[in-house]
């Protein structure tokens, strides 16, 4: 995989994480069993997206893994 690719690949699987985290905060008006229910489903799909997509992409390019950028200090 390209470079270039890489960083459109999870550029798109971040939008992903961050849509599939907002439809959590929509449920979060349903009743609390169903709210409980949908986001541990959401979170393990969230996880999933990380560790079995983000996370191989990232062993050929480190520095596009988003635990890293989080990590580096802000100017």
């Amino acid at each position: 995989m390209t470079r270039t690719t890489a960083e459109k690949v999870i550029q798109h699987l971040l939008e992903a994480s961050a849509t599939l985290n907002e439809t959590v905060r929509v449920m979060q008006e349903e009743a609390e069993p169903a709210f409980i229910d949908y986001r541990r489903r959401t979170g393990q799909i969230m996880g999933a997206i990380y560790l079995d997509l983000i996370k191989p992409i990232a062993k050929d390019f480190p520095d596009l893994d988003p635990a890293n950028q989080e990590q580096q200090p802000t100017s």
